[in-house]
């Protein structure tokens, strides 16, 4: 009993420590307007410094991946978050625009070992009964961060000190730390020696092969996961700047706007375990939510043609909760699910440097689109990505649909055979 509850207690830990990270790295994306306005910079220039992080955080994550089983996590996260302090703090001082896309790379840098290391703790510490409970975690982290980075920006900008809004994450930041360094040996409890034997079993020489067919459909994934990360984060963050623009709103209005956005966000999780729970094909799970976020994105260009705010809003919202939903579905559920033929760590850890791809494409490339041609020929091409995604999604139906007939057809020839 006692150690269902260090578990339990371990992801929560886990909830505000993601919150944080996040928080690390939205304290500029919630920031975007005011920095525009400040240093007199483009969409583009100013989606730039975002896209530096991703970057970075990404391919970094895959380095991460590999390795991350070595690390003694209790003084790597720690130091994770108070380095991504230091860089919030640096961003409190205003310093020279062409010097922050710098800062923001190395920030990405230092936050990248945590996604593969959290799925990894969460691997050595959780029983299988509570593998939903910290699934669902993830998703609501995504909502405690929005709430404070763009709450917090909303007050601040309004009272002309946008700058304060990283010095907020900052001490956020080194407060988990804190709290991470003092409880870990206390929050990190081993799990039951019946679940460790299944893992043994698993990582044991006799684990499947991965047959040809697996691999395309990792490769499938690792695209519709880029796709649906670009379009959510694409509408999450230039949101405000398209109400401002195109509505002629405060910018600090539209970011309280906004945070419908996040609320809605975190049903994605929620919606993607209850899908899975009735569709058990990744390919085809996806598949309807890029259907359902296309019909969404074409209401989205019907509002902004006619000026229907709440609509715009509210199909925004929607958008937003199916690419948390692929991305949950995908980055954390798929790799859980995968343990008997693949490494759930090296796997989750791929498929989230996918999504920071994703999202830093969505910030700088759509502010480049938006800066070329509008936020109506913005939508459009986020239609037209999820539309062919859907297209893909089929694609990986076919190639889950051939490696159960390869199985059945392994199966039956060890049947056979004396």
């Amino acid at each position: 009993m006692e150690t269902v509850k260090a578990q339990k207690k371990l992801i929560f830990l886990f909830f505000l420590m993601y919150a944080s990270v996040l928080m690390g790295r939205m304290s500029y994306d919630a920031n975007i307007p005011s920095i525009i306005d400040y240093y007199g910079v483009t969409r583009a220039e100013a989606g730039l410094v975002g896209t530096f992080y991703l970057f970075a955080s990404g391919i970094c994550q895959i380095f991460h991946a590999v390795f991350c089983k070595y690390y003694p996590k209790r003084y790597v996260l720690t130091g994770m978050l108070l380095i991504s302090a230091v860089f919030n703090i640096l961003m409190f001082f205003r310093p020279p625009f062409w010097c922050i896309k710098y800062l923001w790379l190395l920030n990405g840098i230092s936050l990248s070992a945590f996604w593969s290391s959290m799925i990894l703790q969460f691997g050595e510490s959780l029983d299988q009964s509570l593998m939903k409970w910290a699934v669902m975690s993830i998703g609501f982290s995504p909502l405690l961060a929005n709430l404070l980075s763009y709450g917090g920006s909303a007050l601040f900008s309004y009272a002309d000190i946008f700058h304060f809004s990283f010095l907020f994450s900052a001490i956020l930041l080194i407060t988990i730390a804190l709290i991470w360094f003092i409880f870990y040996n206390t929050l990190t409890p081993k799990r039951n020696d019946l679940w460790k034997e299944k893992s043994k079993a698993q990582d044991s020489p006799e684990r499947k092969t991965i047959h040809f067919a697996l691999i395309v459909l990792l490769m499938i994934c690792a695209i519709l996961v880029i796709s649906g990360c670009f379009v959510r984060d694409g509408i999450q963050i230039w949101m405000p700047s398209i109400l401002t623009e195109q509505f002629g709103f405060d910018s600090s209005i539209s970011r309280v706007l906004t945070l419908i956005l996040p609320l809605f966000g975190v049903f994605g999780s929620w919606l993607a375990l209850w899908v899975n729970r009735r569709i058990k094909g990744f390919g085809a799970m996806v598949g309807l939510f890029f259907l359902c976020m296309s019909a969404c994105l074409g209401g989205v260009l019907f509002s902004i043609r006619n000026n229907y705010m709440a609509i715009l809003l509210l199909l925004s919202a929607f958008t937003v909760c199916l690419g948390y939903a692929i991305s949950q579905a995908l980055v954390a559920i798929m790799p859980l699910a995968m343990r008997d033929r693949i490494n759930s760590g090296f796997l989750t850890g791929l498929m989230n440097s996918c999504s920071f791809i994703g999202v830093a494409a969505g910030n700088y490339g759509i502010g480049w689109i938006a800066d070329k041609a509008g936020w109506e020929y913005t939508i459009r091409v986020l239609f037209f990505v999820t539309s062919l995604s859907v297209l893909v999604a089929g694609v990986a139906m076919l190639f889950t649909f051939l490696q159960k007939k390869q199985e059945l057809h392994n199966q039956t020839v060890e049947r056979i055979e004396p």
